[in-house]
């Protein structure tokens, strides 16, 4: 009996350590793309101040796959708050060149990439500003953090494709380029 408790136990203890680390892995959110649903784990956000007239707050935020500079699946957007001192709640309208509050820009969304060992992207799928025809990107407070909710329509070579998606998370204040 002694011999099968000193195999059992650590082989209970190791199964104990493997699922207390996988709980601390959570998903933020997700984005849906051609039906498949990729996670969203890690948010960035640039603050560029406010507008000459000080009508709204301008902002730059990435949500991606994950932390660093070669994520597999990202959204980045630029933002104008309908807020002068913070991101404000509320339905925000895309528009190729956003000039107003309550409008966002410069999206752009890329799915499954893959780089070389020099950081180049190699493969995957991305759209930009130029492949928008329209979209709405709801926010809301979600606790501590704000929750976005984003629904665009791409067009490129011919074919119409819609982007949904969701995050609930801290953004953390850092530069970042796509």
């Amino acid at each position: 009996m002694k011999k099968i408790l000193r195999l059992f136990l650590p082989v209970a203890g190791f199964v104990l350590l493997l699922n207390a680390c996988s709980s601390d892995i959570k998903d933020s959110g997700f984005i849906v793309f051609n039906g498949e649903s990729y996670p969203l784990n890690y948010g960035m956000v640039e603050d560029y101040g406010t507008n000459d007239e000080i009508t709204y707050r301008n902002y730059w935020i990435g949500i991606q796959s994950s932390q660093g500079d070669m994520p597999s699946h990202y959204i980045t957007f630029e933002l104008n708050s309908n807020n002068t001192a913070k991101i404000g709640e509320g339905t925000y309208v895309y528009k190729w060149y956003a000039s107003d509050p309550g409008e966002f820009s410069s999206v752009k969304v890329a799915f499954d990439l893959e780089y070389d060992e020099y950081g180049e992207k190699i493969a995957g799928t991305v759209f930009n500003y130029m492949h928008v025809v329209e979209g709405t990107l709801v926010i809301s407070k979600n606790g501590d953090y704000n929750k976005f909710e984003f629904n665009l329509t791409f067009e490129k070579e011919n074919s119409t494709y819609t982007v949904t998606g969701e995050f609930s998370d801290v953004l953390h204040e850092e530069y970042f380029y796509y």
